[in-house]
């Protein structure tokens, strides 16, 4: 990953502001960790350019779908990190190891925080 990424990314989560989704990128009760992660990709001049945004879920208004400009439907994403978000952050994949676990994982199974994930990828990084 980018470090300076990587260090956006880890204090957008230790900073508290969202609530914590899971299973979801983003959903009406918050954001996961690799949903925050893609937040900040929208807000970011390469997000700004092809308009990516979240657009609420045809089949389940509780969640939204990461969207932009130039993907395809088959490329929206709803559980694990978009391509676009992948390719600017600089990691191989739809998920994201820290230390030697997975995102999805940290966020999902093991119940960790999202400020608990953020201090993990600066104490261990981000694979």
């Amino acid at each position: 990953m980018k470090p300076e990424i990587q260090k956006i990314w880890a204090n957008r989560l230790i900073e508290g502001s969202q609530e914590q989704a899971r299973c979801h990128l983003y959903s009406d009760g918050g954001m996961c960790c690799l949903g925050v992660l893609s937040q900040c990709f929208i807000e970011s001049e390469e997000g700004i350019a092809v308009n990516a945004r979240w657009v609420r879920g045809a089949t389940d208004d509780s969640y939204y779908l990461f969207v932009a400009d130039n993907l395809e439907l088959k490329d929206y994403e709803v559980a694990y990190l978009p391509k676009l978000v992948a390719e600017w952050a600089g990691v191989n994949g739809n998920n994201v190891v820290i230390g030697k676990t997975r995102a999805t994982e940290l966020n999902d199974s093991h119940g960790c925080t999202l400020k608990q994930i953020g201090e993990k990828i600066l104490s261990e990084g981000v694979k």
